[in-house]
């Protein structure tokens, strides 16, 4: 009992345990939120949301992977100096962003053309994409000090908070039957909310701090180090496989179709929210100098995955109606004879994401494989897209092929070991 108080007193542990919880909250939040806008809005309303956030989340990758590059700055930094680095990061950014706005409006006119033209996608929701990507420039910058610093119950607060204002306000967009473009404001609004949260967290305590001016070394330094190419490109590739399909959807098809496809993308992902937490869990483990037991941790997260992959499979084969209806509503229903093929997709991108987070955590090129995935599935429905049936198939069969070479990259390994 005495031992058990210890370990819930300790700061660093109740802090951590905050964070994965407010994660997870968060990811949920986010569903219902997206639930919300595809009950509210009409089928190709819904179909532009989720075309515009395809977008962001693929431009978003690099931004991640820099947020690690300055995580691990501010951890290989003396404890009282941390503050002092972040500052000047902070100034670093915002210097860079002034310093390349001749090559910065140039890129952002000319994608904003491609999304325009060639993506089908609406101005305000042109806009919306960069926008929404330079407010997570920062909230990235925020919650990598946060990290940084080790203070996980304000990391936890801030990601959490931001969330829960976007679905407050988001209902109300709803609730009055507003136009996407208010919504998209309504977006923006809680992130620069919770920008101005995590600033407060990052230096409220420190109201006198000296700035540090941070050394970063140039671009191809970071792109040739193999600890950060992998996962910057491995994680392009993962999202690629759920969100580039999106894309090809909204160009290739009607407007409507792509609502719908939009539905059934969301509820082939619903098992992300089961399985994500256990690969969080796992993958700390998978960088263990422990072979064997990452390799036992690996076989007991793959079988789970396939447990409840099953279990996503079966109930919706069994009950598409059922579900679709409380998910979504009547006019999703269409969606009832794809939606066993939506629930193997999922399965099956599930336990590629796992299997490619192993392999990232033991610095193998093979974790590439997702990319290479994107790129034939990129192809394939380009070729073939003349309903939303042959997507799917697509993605199966890609996400299948990429799991069988997954599994012979890690056995081989494993062989030449023994």
């Amino acid at each position: 009992m005495i031992v058990i108080k210890r370990i819930l007193s300790n700061k660093f542990i109740r802090g951590g345990a905050v964070y994965s919880i407010a994660s997870f909250a968060v990811s949920v939040l986010n569903y219902v939120f997206n639930l919300i806008v595809a009950r509210g809005f009409s089928l190709s309303v819904y179909g532009e949301y989720m075309s515009a956030f395809s977008y962001v989340f693929l431009f978003s990758v690099p931004i991640t992977a820099f947020s690690l590059v300055i995580m691990r700055k501010i951890g290989q930094t003396k404890t009282d100096s941390r503050v002092s680095l972040v500052a000047g990061i902070e100034d670093w950014i915002i210097d860079q962003i002034k310093r390349h706005l001749h090559v910065i409006i140039p890129l952002s006119l000319l994608f904003a053309s491609i999304f325009y033209f060639k993506g089908n996608l609406m101005i305000a929701s042109v806009v919306f994409v960069f926008l929404q990507l330079l407010i997570m420039v920062f909230q990235n910058f925020y919650l990598a000090s946060l990290q940084g610093y080790k203070t996980f119950l304000q990391a936890g607060t801030f990601v959490i908070v931001g969330s829960i204002v976007k679905l407050i306000l988001g209902g109300l967009v709803i609730w009055f039957h507003l136009p996407l473009p208010i919504l998209y404001i309504v977006i923006l609004v809680s992130g620069f909310l919770s920008l101005i949260l995590g600033r407060k967290f990052v230096f409220d305590q420190h109201r006198s701090v000296v700035v540090s001016t941070p050394k970063f070394r140039h671009f191809y330094y970071y792109f040739h180090q193999k600890n950060v190419y992998l996962p910057l490109l491995s994680t392009l590739g993962l999202m690629g496989l759920i969100n580039a399909d999106i894309i090809l959807v909204k160009k290739f098809m009607e407007a409507d179709v792509a609502g719908l496809y939009a539905g059934l993308s969301l509820l082939s992902k619903i098992i992300l929210y089961v399985s994500l937490p256990i690969s969080t869990v796992a993958f700390s483990f998978f960088s263990d100098d422990e072979q064997q037991d990452s390799r036992s941790v690996l076989l007991l997260s793959g079988l789970a995955f396939v447990l409840i992959g099953l279990v996503s499979v079966v109930g919706y084969y069994v009950l598409p109606e059922l579900i679709i209806t409380i998910v979504f509503g009547a006019k999703f229903l269409s969606l009832s004879p794809l939606l066993f093929w939506a629930a193997i997709f999922g399965a099956v991108y599930s336990l590629v994401t796992l299997l490619t987070q192993y392999l990232v955590s033991q610095n193998r090129v093979a974790s590439l494989i997702p990319l290479v995935g994107v790129v034939t599935q990129v192809g394939l429905i380009y070729i073939w897209h003349q309903s939303i049936r042959d997507v799917i198939l697509i993605n199966i069969g890609v996400t299948g092929v990429c799991l069988v070479f997954l599994v012979l990259g890690i056995l081989y390994k494993a062989n030449q070991k023994k």
